[in-house]
């Protein structure tokens, strides 16, 4: 191949390469800076929405330099669902979160009373709540909580941290720093796996854990051949207690084994599948 042919290939691969440096450089990003950054899972006196009533909340927090608007966003109760509610975006200046500041958006499943009521109702048992870019793919943040405390929130302590803390006095649409954050309640001590419930079980099973700090976690279902049958947790998870039910139905009988790993360390226990 003669030089000129690969002069001219060089300067179509820069071409190319400038391309796409200035479709990085100013395509807006999708809200990396928001935060979920508390939420209330189960309110019955605590706060009480426009309307008086006591609804779940979740509070989202802007960390970065400038305002974000969140209309057209999703929220969810559920990861594998990522476009469950879209946020309307409609009425911009209702859903614009400025620079270091707060929204609430009201889990309540009545979206009529307002464009900050969302059609999706949180779980004091534990579940899960995610935000998702208006592509309905991005994550912007996620995350997955275990049994809540009637009127304690759950919040990031400071604004936007990696530390999560529970708030016998919650701050919705205020700093969770400072006087008006209250003790956090107890978390377990260590990470511990609780035999399935009922065992022998016929079809369904409930696997209890506890994680005395957030990070990665995966629970996974074996059979006795060792064969990995199914992966029930595989997520980023906060300090807390937890249970998930596994539903047997499409395997066969006989003797399984459930697996937890979190924090470096892996618990094993066994259970039966009786049909």
């Amino acid at each position: 191949m003669s030089s000129s042919n690969n002069n001219k290939r060089r300067k179509v691969m820069k071409k190319m390469l400038l391309a796409t440096a200035l479709i990085l450089f100013f395509v807006p990003g999708f809200g990396q800076d928001l935060f979920i950054n508390e939420f209330l899972a189960s309110n019955d006196a605590c706060c009480a929405d426009e309307n008086g009533e006591f609804d779940d909340f979740i509070e989202i927090y802007n960390g970065g330099t400038e305002a974000v608007d969140i209309g057209g966003m999703y929220i969810t109760d559920d990861l594998a669902a990522p476009t469950e509610y879209q946020i309307p975006d409609t009425a911009p200046d209702s859903t614009t979160i400025e620079s270091g500041g707060f929204l609430l958006l009201w889990a309540d499943k009545e979206s009529e009373q307002g464009i900050l009521h969302v059609e999706i109702k949180l779980g004091g048992g534990g579940e899960q709540i995610g935000l998702f870019a208006s592509d309905g793919v991005t994550p912007i943040d996620t995350l997955t909580f275990g049994e809540q405390t009637t009127d304690v929130s759950k919040g990031r302590n400071p604004d936007g941290g990696e530390t999560w803390e529970f708030f016998t006095s919650p701050t919705p649409g205020a700093t969770n720093g400072g006087a008006s954050v209250s003790d956090p309640v107890n978390l377990p001590e260590a990470v511990a796996l609780e035999q399935n419930y009922p065992n022998p079980f016929n079809p369904t099973t409930t696997i209890r854990f506890s994680l005395e700090a957030h990070g990665d976690v995966s629970l996974q279902i074996y059979d006795v051949s060792g064969r990995l049958v199914e992966t029930l947790v595989s997520s980023r998870m906060e300090a807390g207690e937890y249970n998930v039910e596994w539903n047997a139905v499409s395997h066969p009988s006989g003797i399984y084994f459930f697996s937890l790993t979190s924090g470096g360390e892996q618990i094993t226990k066994k259970m039966l599948f009786l049909k």
